[in-house]
């Protein structure tokens, strides 16, 4: 029992610990303001200030964009703590905002900028649910339903209100863009979830 007890106290411990790094790094950037170096702007990344594709993550718009991905951030971790092993919490982040920002540099305009942490979370939200699936695959289901009918109606019905964003437009393209790489990592680091692929595609062959 106390080994347990030990043992969830220092899952706990990294849990707390990765989301204050997060929060940490995006605060000092919010601070600083540090939106005219740190945004991604594709003309600036060719003019050879690379780190932008990793940098534009963690900055945002304004202190309520701010706000918004931090409590994200720890609900994400909050809700997946059992599903997602502490580790992958950073390594994914850093995953996914390169993968965001290699399909938001090869979409936009070169003076277009992007700042935000919401891309990420929305890969995050990938991860848990597909961690999830193999263990609760009906709640698993219908959140991943729910999630890409989010994904879909924001991108070719109507975007979100920006009123919080200062005006700025809620580039919806990296919320699919941020889940396309949470897809990527899953499949790379969870095996069990390859498992399960496979389960249900041999399945489905043998009834078809």
């Amino acid at each position: 029992m106390k080994h347990v007890e030990t043992e969830i106290k220092r899952v706990y411990s990294k849990l707390i610990m990765s989301f204050f790094i997060i929060a940490g790094v995006a605060f000092a950037l919010q601070l600083s303001n540090a939106q005219h170096w740190a945004a991604l702007i594709p003309q600036a990344i060719n003019d050879g200030e690379i780190w932008r594709v990793l940098s534009a993550h963690f900055i945002h718009i304004n202190w309520n964009h701010f706000a918004m991905n931090m409590a994200g951030t720890a609900l994400c971790i909050a809700v997946f703590r059992f599903d997602v092993a502490p580790k992958h919490w950073l390594i994914s982040a850093i995953f996914i905002s390169l993968f965001s920002s290699l399909f938001l540099y090869l979409s936009y305009q070169p003076q277009q900028s992007y700042v935000g942490f919401s891309d990420t979370l929305h890969g995050w939200l990938v991860i848990g649910m597909l961690a999830m699936l193999s263990k609760e695959p009906k709640l698993a289901g219908i959140m991943l339903t729910v999630f890409i009918g989010k994904l879909l109606y924001e991108n070719f019905v109507e975007p979100p209100s920006a009123h919080l964003l200062a005006g700025s437009r809620v580039a919806t393209e990296s919320h699919l863009f941020g889940a396309m790489g949470g897809l990527v990592y899953s499949f790379i680091y969870n095996k069990e979830l390859r498992h399960f692929s496979l389960t249900q595609i041999n399945r489905h062959k043998k009834t078809g």
